[in-house]
């Protein structure tokens, strides 16, 4: 019998280890069983090996793993400080596991002071949920069970807002000892990132609020499809309070806007657009963004997100969605806003001129009052 960890040596603050277990024996016939429950020891300076207790008298999940020549075992390690009666501090641990009646060992280090430099250079292609005086706050464009802090002068990548997926190249990182799952990440630089769209999906409808005054808002969302991603998180929905510059406060947390993000169970009309040069698309946008109601800083963010999807295509066949996208993303606001302006873009990529018939696009708005803005997109 065989057993070992994915790791020999983890930093402190790291929460999970793979303990592999195979049967290296000549008996093809032979076969044992084993559960999920394991011991962690620490090595002492005397020499000798101390038992680490549980916090909590352990509850082990009902599973047994056969160990044979034609099956092994993979079991997960919960390393994290709240399972045991003292931090894991750096240090020599074994994992202890009994077989049988035979008790084996797999060795791990704890080493370092907490931050791990990469022999190479690392990737992390990450959604912005908040922007700190010290950085941005993330989560993994894909579902992960983890979250990231990217440590860095926000100034310097002033570009950046809540909801954009950058990518951060980085070679140094630490886990937060005060948080489960929380890699805090040193970059050596972060760039916008830019992943293939899913036309199933609603990406980056950003909600700005403009009340006349200090104001607390109820923002709700009744949307025809499945909510991917919130920022802040919408619950039963967003309850803020909001600024006449755009300021949003959640929680305590400043926002720039609301934003959301979602697969969708509906269809667009495309049936009238417009067919756009690639290289002649930010210039199209923009002209077409100012007539829809949107201001410069607006329309910078939407070009910001959706002109690295576009202008290197030779053409893009664009609608400006009506009421096929607001009937299915019904917005309620408490108090109702006095302008409400919703810009929401389909587009396809085509490698060739299309005909079709051009969209009449409605009377272009004028901002009064409390105002509320939207812009979002979809590819087809």
């Amino acid at each position: 019998m065989y057993i070992d960890c994915d790791e020999d040596k983890i930093i402190p603050g790291s929460t999970n280890l793979t303990l592999y277990i195979e049967y290296n024996g000549a008996d093809e016939n032979a076969g044992y069983y084993t559960g999920a429950e394991y011991e962690l020891d620490r090595l002492e300076e005397d020499g000798t090996w101390r038992n680490i207790p549980y916090a909590d008298e352990m509850a082990w999940i009902a599973i047994a793993y056969e160990i044979s020549a034609q099956s092994n075992a993979v079991i997960g390690i919960d390393l994290s400080e709240d399972m045991y009666t003292e931090p894991l501090t750096p240090g020599t641990y074994r994992i202890r596991k009994n077989i049988g009646g035979t008790d084996f060992f797999a060795e791990f280090e704890i080493a370092g002071d907490g931050t791990e430099h990469l022999d190479e250079l690392g990737v992390l292609r990450l959604y912005i949920n908040e922007i700190t005086d010290t950085g941005f706050e993330c989560s993994n464009i894909y579902p992960m069970p983890e979250t990231y802090f990217v440590e860095c002068d926000p100034a310097e990548y002033e570009d950046f807002c809540v909801g954009d997926q950058i990518e951060v190249i980085y070679s140094v990182y630490r886990y937060d000892p005060d948080k489960d799952s929380y890699m805090i990440v040193t970059p050596d630089d972060v760039l916008p990132s830019y992943v293939e769209l899913d036309p199933e999906v609603c990406y980056k409808p950003v909600i700005y609020l403009y009340p006349e005054e200090e104001t607390d808002a109820a923002v709700s969302l009744d949307y025809n499809g499945t909510l991917t991603i919130t920022a802040p998180a919408y619950g039963d929905g967003w309850n803020v309070t909001a600024y006449p510059d755009g300021t949003i406060i959640s929680g305590g947390r400043k926002y720039p806007y609301l934003f959301w993000e979602g697969e969708r169970n509906f269809e667009f009309d495309t049936s009238h657009g417009f067919c756009v040069a690639g290289a002649q698309t930010q210039e199209f946008l923009t002209d077409r963004l100012t007539y829809l109601g949107l201001n410069e800083k607006e329309i910078s963010g939407f070009l910001k997100f959706w002109l690295p999807y576009m202008e290197n295509n030779p053409y893009n066949i664009i609608t400006f969605a009506g009421t096929d996208y607001t009937d299915n993303a019904r917005l309620d606001i408490s108090p109702a806003p006095d302008t409400v302006i919703r810009v929401f873009m389909v587009f396809s990529p085509s490698e060739r001129p299309v005909d079709i018939p051009a969209q009449q696009l409605p009377a272009s708005p004028v901002r009064t009052g409390f105002t509320v803005v939207e812009w979002g997109g979809a590819v087809k």
